[in-house]
């Protein structure tokens, strides 16, 4: 059987080493079949067919090494299978490491229920001697248990994932977070559950839940308060359209083109509401720090709203509002928390570094995780973040240069549009063409109920 998937992180560093062990592996597997992966993977190649022996006792030499420059008594590893690209594990793969754990993401479960191809999923965990030692997979929130006869025994970890790559924005599934532990309990399997949230287990209580989260949270008996976040529970963090997959990706922090999504899942007036009710009364609670934080988030959150409404109307005036007005603004309120500050993610980074070379090499990988995520922009913008610093020389910069670049493209065709009229030598009336008094009518009931929705 198959015996071996290798997962390794897309930065410029290690995408060199890629390519040297790509190119080392399609010299020593001349005679075996490679398949060229789609983005995730960057540039290494997969075994469409068998190992052989050869690449069994490669891996085996490859988990010793590993062990070995790492002093590790005990070592656990991670799978990330996608799509069709995932690779089954036998007992020559974990011979080099009897007593490791191994624990695999569940995306492959979540592709192949779209795809409605289950006899890809099957043989994944029906075919490793899965024990104690050997997790399971890692099921989200939004996975359907049913549909794999809850992993079809295996043992599972119902988790949650709510800000996938790590986004800046608010999503959040509550109901399926309230029903979600209680229906992994029920099926007959080992299932670790981690509940510390303690949510209601009937739905009706949660609006009592985040009343009574508020008070811990703050300290205070506050109903503006409690209010906000019973608000905040029912629109934004409590998405119930099917697979939604937009969450997060607002196109405040996605490359700038005509065809983006601006959808939600909530009402935008929920949110503006909790800003408001934030506010009110807020004043005595500014010594609190996570009072502090709730507000610049939201207030993020609802910049980021209007960053969506001002790109649908990014060919008129708006696009000048949304660069040189909003997020700057935006800017300006993210450095205001130490908890939104770029810096603070680089600093750490440089931190690592034992000389500068080695330092500056760090900030620059964690430079490219925010952004390219790769050399060459692979998964771009997989891990945004609505932070301080990052919004100025980035996310602005980028808008900017999409705003300016239209206007200086219409700027041009406008001129001979211009210029056109001048020479074009047409003959116009000079006497009315329709009764006056059916026109301004007319314009009144098809605009004025659009001019009501921008007040």
């Amino acid at each position: 059987m198959v015996t071996f998937l290798v997962c390794l992180s897309t930065g410029v560093v290690r995408h060199r080493f890629v390519q040297k062990y790509s190119a080392a592996l399609r010299k020593f597997l001349i005679k075996q079949s490679l398949t060229s992966t789609r983005h995730l993977c960057v540039c290494v190649p997969m075994l469409s067919d068998t190992p052989s022996v050869h690449i069994q006792n490669s891996l085996k030499c490859f988990l010793v090494c590993f062990r070995f420059s790492t002093a590790a008594s005990q070592c656990s590893y991670i799978l990330d299978p996608r799509d069709p690209l995932f690779l089954q594990i036998d007992d020559p793969s974990f011979s080099a490491s009897p007593t490791c754990i191994w624990l695999m993401q569940g995306w492959l479960f979540f592709s192949v229920q779209r795809s409605g191809n289950q006899t890809r999923s099957r043989p994944t965990t029906r075919g490793a001697p899965w024990t104690n030692d050997r997790a399971g997979p890692v099921c989200r929130d939004r996975a359907n248990l049913s549909y794999t006869e809850s992993f079809y025994g295996q043992p599972f970890i119902w988790c949650m994932l709510n800000n996938f790559g790590g986004n800046s924005g608010f999503f959040g599934t509550v109901e399926s977070i309230n029903s979600g532990p209680s229906k992994a309990l029920s099926k007959p399997c080992d299932v670790r559950v981690d509940e510390r949230a303690g949510l209601a287990q009937r739905a009706g209580q949660l609006v009592q839940w985040a009343s009574l989260y508020a008070i811990r949270r703050y300290g205070s008996t506050q109903e503006n308060l409690t209010a906000a976040w019973v608000l905040l529970f029912a629109s934004v963090y409590n998405c119930t359209v099917p697979h939604y997959r937009n969450n997060n990706h607002s196109p405040l922090v996605r490359r700038p083109s005509f065809h983006m999504n601006g959808g939600r899942w909530y009402d935008p007036a929920d949110l503006y509401k909790s800003l408001e009710t934030d506010y009110r009364g807020g004043s005595v609670l500014m010594s609190k720090e996570t009072f502090r934080y709730d507000l610049v988030d939201v207030t993020r959150q609802v910049l980021q709203v209007l960053t969506t409404s001002f790109y649908q109307d990014i060919l008129l005036v708006a696009g000048g509002v949304l660069v040189y007005d909003i997020l700057p603004e935006l800017n300006r309120l993210l450095n205001s928390d130490r908890n939104f500050l770029l810096g603070t993610w680089l600093e750490r980074a440089r931190s690592l570094g034992l000389d500068e070379k080695e330092a500056q090499l760090y900030d620059m990988n964690a430079r490219n995780q925010l952004t390219l995520w790769g050399p060459s922009g692979e998964i771009l913008d997989y891990a945004s973040k609505e932070w301080g610093g990052l919004m100025e020389d980035y996310y602005a910069q980028r808008w900017g240069l999409f705003v300016n670049m239209l206007q200086d493209t219409f700027n041009q065709a406008a001129f001979q549009v211009e210029k056109g009229f001048v020479y074009n030598g047409r003959k116009y009336p000079t006497k009315p063409q329709e009764t006056p008094m059916r026109l301004p009518t007319g314009s009144s009931s098809k605009y004025y109920p659009q001019a009501l929705k921008r007040l």
